[in-house]
């Protein structure tokens, strides 16, 4: 959301805008209303270039330090708000600022506690850190779910945020979802009539549609809504916009297979993209160039477009899903060309980049590795060492410490994803048995000969096991041998004895296989109680320990209690 429609909440706090001539002595505003100040900041904040900015910052320092002498946390909140806005490019002190109105806000204002996580949201998104600008956007999200009502400023503010999210989906990989959010944003923006009271960020919602559809590989939509956003953007007299939707239809148009008018149309607009330094511009539309000339098998220039990829990625440190297909480009084209140092710069690079990916996102994590070819990585890696290890020494020494990190870390992967098949598979067959088989031990705990109890009380005694089975008696938490040898009319050295005997197991062992097969067939058929938690679903089949329960269920099944559930969530 831009940063000057926030801001207008607070300009009307304070009753608007005035002078726009400036007094930057700091010793002349230490008596100055917080009107004056407030004033002033924004006359030279909207001017919005530098200078002005520095100016902007005296008169809100000013504000600050008068709020603070009158111990106004309200109005110190405010001044550390706008001077985050002040210093937005600024990412360290930015967020420091941003922190400090937490502090003084301290939750009284539930719209400003709203607006701090959106610039926490804006801030880690812009410096690339995925997670956390997701989780602060998130939490914004709550807040305006929580106020939720149906007027055009609180849906104006979930549309933005919606979108926000939908651009780090874009980033990390989960281009459907990302697609999901873009068309409900899109839809809601024309609801409100948003293409006309917030135009560039009707525009931006355009943009982000007709992207996801390209990057979901639906062209016909792609070229659909990337005509609209020109056809707007022309109405509108937008000219960044318009230049972004010109070289998007450059994209798009490699997607059709003319490679020509793609190209002829990138270029003819790369000069505006690199006035609007915009990285994720520039990576891309130097990728799609790249991949245009390598169709048309002019190498030279396409390689050149790709390594200006790198140098972007490099220097600025943004790793998203759609750039990372240039260092498998690079990677294989030096492959195909038997340049040994090329080859494994790229391959490197290429594992580094997705090393980085994978902590960002986990479903992007699951998708490269069952991607990846793990044994030819591996031969390809030793192959180039050995043919490098005669040129350099040295060199080669380091090399094999980075290969072997790589080997270790895709090792690591392969035996995760491995493991989690082996699981898939027991559970699949845990869920195909009617019920848990109870293994009975071949080695007998007493020998027949030993049992030395009387033959009508072993009978009387196992009909009464079987009723006590049936109906389900197990599940008392507080069964021990003793009681249970009370109900049975009996005294605890025979019961014992006679379960030792016929069920190949002591008595304790008896109960948990029991409470476990017990416990895998109720989680199969009632789906409510896969919404416990282990704990309680421990306590509801007999158990009084938790770590227990876990413990004899892996311990028959092969597989956690967790697990289990998961899995069964999952078929419904």
């Amino acid at each position: 959301m831009k940063i000057r429609i926030f801001l207008l909440l607070f300009f009307i706090f304070y009753n608007g805008y005035a002078q726009i001539n400036a007094d930057n002595s700091k010793d002349s505003l230490a008596n100055k209303s917080y009107k004056y100040l407030m004033d002033r900041f924004g006359a030279f904040y909207s001017n919005y270039n530098d200078e002005s900015h520095k100016k902007a910052a005296v008169y809100m320092n000013a504000h600050l330090k008068k709020a603070k002498k009158n111990a106004d946390s309200t109005k110190v909140a405010y001044s550390f708000y706008l001077l985050s806005s002040i210093n937005i490019d600024k990412y360290t002190l930015a967020l420091q600022y941003v922190d400090s109105v937490f502090i003084y806000n301290k939750g009284k204002n539930r719209d400003l506690d709203y607006l701090l996580y959106n610039r926490k949201g804006y801030l880690y998104y812009h410096n690339f850190e995925y997670k956390k600008a997701l989780d602060s956007y998130v939490k914004a999200k709550k807040y305006i779910d929580s106020d939720f009502q149906n007027s055009p400023r609180l849906q104006y503010s979930h549309l933005m945020n919606d979108y926000s999210i939908g651009l780090i989906m874009l980033e990390i990989g989960n281009i459907t979802e990302a697609l999901t959010i873009f068309k409900k944003s899109y839809n809601t923006a024309l609801d409100y009539n948003f293409q006309k009271l917030h135009v560039e960020d009707y525009l931006r919602i355009s943009h982000g549609l007709s992207y996801a559809y390209l990057i979901n590989q639906k062209i016909d939509s792609a070229a659909y809504y990337n005509q609209q956003e020109i056809q707007e953007t022309i109405v509108h007299k937008n000219l960044n916009h318009y230049n972004r939707a010109r070289a998007t239809e450059g994209f798009i148009n490699y997607e059709k297979g003319n490679y020509k008018m793609a190209l002829d149309s990138m270029l003819k607009y790369l000069p505006y993209l690199k006035k609007m330094h915009s990285d994720h511009d520039l990576t891309t539309l130097y990728l799609y160039t790249g991949k245009s000339y390598s169709k048309l098998n002019n190498w030279p220039l396409a390689l050149k477009q790709f390594k200006k990829v790198d140098t972007i990625i490099r220097k600025a440190k943004k790793y998203t899903y759609v750039t990372r297909e240039n260092y498998r480009i690079l990677h294989e084209y030096y492959k195909e060309q038997g340049d040994l140092q090329n080859n494994l710069l790229y391959l490197e690079r290429r594992i580094g980049y997705d090393s980085i990916l994978y902590s960002n996102n986990t479903y992007l994590k699951n998708t490269i590795v069952t991607k990846y070819d793990t044994p030819k990585l591996i031969e390809e890696k030793e192959s180039l060492i050995k043919r490098l290890e005669n040129k350099d020494q040295v060199k080669s020494k380091i090399l094999l410490l980075s290969i072997t990190i790589a080997i270790v870390f895709i090792l690591i992967a392969f035996y995760y994803y491995r493991k989690r098949n082996i699981y898939k598979k027991r559970f699949n067959n845990l869920i195909q048995k009617e019920t848990l088989v109870q293994k009975e031990t071949q080695n007998n705990i007493i020998k027949k000969q030993e049992l030395s109890v009387p033959e009508n009380i072993i009978n009387d005694i196992l009909e009464k096991i079987a009723v006590f089975e049936a109906k389900n008696g197990f599940l008392d938490n507080t069964l021990t041998l003793i009681s249970l040898s009370k109900k049975f009319k009996t005294n605890s050295n025979y019961l014992s004895r006679i379960i030792n005997y016929h069920k190949g197991k002591n008595f304790s062992k008896y109960l948990s296989d029991l409470r476990i097969a017990y416990a895998v067939k109720v989680l199969k058929e009632q789906p409510k109680l896969r919404e416990y938690t282990i704990k309680a679903i421990a306590f509801e089949v007999g158990f009084n320990n938790v770590d227990t329960f876990t413990i004899a269920f892996y311990k028959q099944t092969k597989i956690y209690p967790s697990y289990y559930i998961k899995q069964l969530k999952k078929q419904t």
